[in-house]
């Protein structure tokens, strides 16, 4: 299993904390601040608050939907600043609405923000590191 799946697994799946304490996840190339932030989790017997796990949820849901598309990778700065202001004004008109979820709900513009903002959170993470190696 590799290193991604193991963190997607301990963020989304609390039943591995029985694995992590019973020595059966290798740690040893996570990097210290994972092991801390994990063990300070641990502690707490929950890994996420319900609430960000589900909204975590709904946004790999939503870009699950998108990967007929290229990725992000390739997007600018610009350009997904420019669509985070897009989703934003998109939710700033639908706050009020009463409706359940949906394509142009406010909890779905709000995962639309979030996703954007993740994409240029990874693209930046992804640059400072190439310039460290």
């Amino acid at each position: 299993m590799n290193k991604l799946k193991k963190i997607i697994q301990l963020i989304y799946d609390e039943n591995l904390l029985h694995d992590y304490e019973n020595g059966k996840i290798d740690f040893t190339h996570f990097s210290s601040r994972l092991k801390t932030a994990y063990k300070k989790l641990k502690k707490k017997k929950t890994i996420l608050r319900p609430a960000v796990q589900q909204f975590a949820v709904q946004m790999e849901l939503t870009l699950r939907d998108n990967d007929h598309k290229s990725g992000w990778k390739s997007y600018s700065d610009e350009f997904l600043i420019g669509k985070i202001g897009e989703e934003v004004s998109e939710l700033i008109l639908t706050k009020d609405y009463i409706e359940g979820p949906g394509s142009h709900s406010p909890a779905q513009e709000a995962i639309d923000v979030a996703n954007f903002a993740m994409m240029f959170w990874d693209n930046y993470i992804t640059r400072l590191k190439e310039k460290k190696s």
